[in-house]
């Protein structure tokens, strides 16, 4: 089920993708459900306000450019992250997106420690940054996830940038500046660094 109808999504339920408007706040968790495909084009600005955040079953692409990136951004520590989960047979794609001030994904009863997190669910990052958590510990959590991180660049992480555990991957030429902790917290991974 789509909890999405109070928001100006472009809903194609022929080719099973949702795109986000260019410019979006949202002020509550939205779940994308699975055999989707989530998208967001280059220049999209997407606010989490007070308790806005997405959790998708579905893959996401966010595919930016270098003039025209996608900006991610929340607002207080009270709006949420990004978690996308059991997503194995299908990898997202984040390119030139900016991921900044976000907090954890949270409800009452539960939190993540990322303010991106992919559990289960293959990523490729290129030329993104992450930037400036809100008190939650990690800029980036992957769990039993393969990845590729490439050209990035992670700036004023609350304690861990990135956060491995039981992954596969490879980071090459990314940056990290101001850790609050690890720059890199790895375990039960396989990793490549170049």
């Amino acid at each position: 089920e789509l909890n999405i109808t109070n928001y100006p999504l472009i809903i194609d339920k022929k080719n099973k993708s949702i795109t986000l408007p260019k410019k979006l706040s949202l002020d509550q968790i939205v779940v994308i459900p699975s055999n989707y495909l989530l998208i967001a084009k280059p220049g999209s600005v997407i606010k989490f306000a007070s308790g806005g955040g997405i959790i998708s079953h579905s893959p996401i692409f966010f595919n930016g450019s270098e003039s025209f990136p996608i900006k991610i951004i929340g607002s207080n520590k009270k709006s949420n992250g990004i978690l996308v989960t059991g997503v194995e047979s299908d990898t997202s794609y984040l390119r030139h997106t900016i991921f900044t001030n976000l907090s954890n994904v949270s409800d009452k009863n539960w939190g993540l420690t990322g303010s991106v997190n992919f559990y289960k669910s293959p990523v490729n990052i290129e030329k993104c940054s992450f930037k400036q958590n809100n008190g939650t510990d990690d800029l980036l959590n992957l769990v039993r996830t393969d990845f590729l991180i490439k050209d990035c660049l992670f700036v004023g992480s609350y304690a861990d940038a990135l956060d491995a555990d039981f992954c596969k991957g490879k980071i090459i030429n990314t940056k990290f500046f101001s850790s609050g902790n690890d720059a890199l917290d790895f375990s039960g991974s396989e990793i490549v660094l170049s």
